[in-house]
């Protein structure tokens, strides 16, 4: 969904809060940890229904997000293990998400009413920490694998563009999210077989 331009764009606008966050002495890894956090905060607003509350405490999140990388370059802090806790705390972030979403069709709407809701939410899940794996795993095997919509910032993207306007049109955003995510997954398992294929 993002072009390059964009994300440089968008890295720009950025620039200045973590210049002033590098001034105030704030460590990466903290603003890495505070991020999980605002993450579960945005599943407990979605467990409870408060899709709008939710959106933009998942938006805050996200900047969180892409910020802590930002600030780790401009302070010097860049570390293996900040990567790893970076990328870690990613995925329980998104499992947060995900469970605040599930619990919300789990006990608001119930199977009879909405019978498609507690799956999409395992389904979403699913698909999401399949798309950060296959890249995960592509490059642990010294393989770049960037391609696909569906990265991060995108489904953070999607699912708070579709919160905000309410439990309705959430639903049908998140039937977006679980196609386009495994679409994402499965084009970067063809693409790497591609790449690794040996010549018959």
């Amino acid at each position: 969904m993002y072009s390059e331009g964009t994300k440089k764009g968008f890295a720009r606008v950025l620039a200045p809060i973590a210049r002033l966050l590098v001034i105030l002495g704030v460590k990466p890894n903290y603003l890495t940890a505070f991020g999980f956090f605002v993450s579960v905060g945005a599943g407990y607003l979605f467990w409870q229904g408060h899709f709008f509350w939710a959106a933009l405490v998942l938006l805050a999140s996200g900047l969180c997000d892409a910020l802590d990388g930002a600030l780790a370059r401009g302070s010097n802090r860049v570390t293996t293990f900040g990567k790893f806790l970076d990328s870690t705390l990613d995925r329980y972030s998104e499992i947060a998400v995900f469970l605040g979403i599930f619990l919300f069709y789990h006990e608001r709407t119930g199977w009879a009413d909405h019978p498609w809701g507690e799956l999409l939410a395992f389904l979403g899940m699913a698909a999401s920490l399949m798309v950060s794996y296959s890249r995960a795993r592509a490059e642990g095997l010294g393989e770049e694998c960037k391609v696909g919509l569906m990265e991060r910032p995108e489904r953070i993207t999607l699912l708070v563009a579709g919160a905000v306007f309410g439990a309705t049109v959430f639903f049908w955003v998140l039937w977006a999210l679980v196609v386009l995510a495994t679409f994402t997954a499965l084009q970067r398992l063809f693409y790497i077989r591609s790449k690794t294929r040996k010549p018959e």
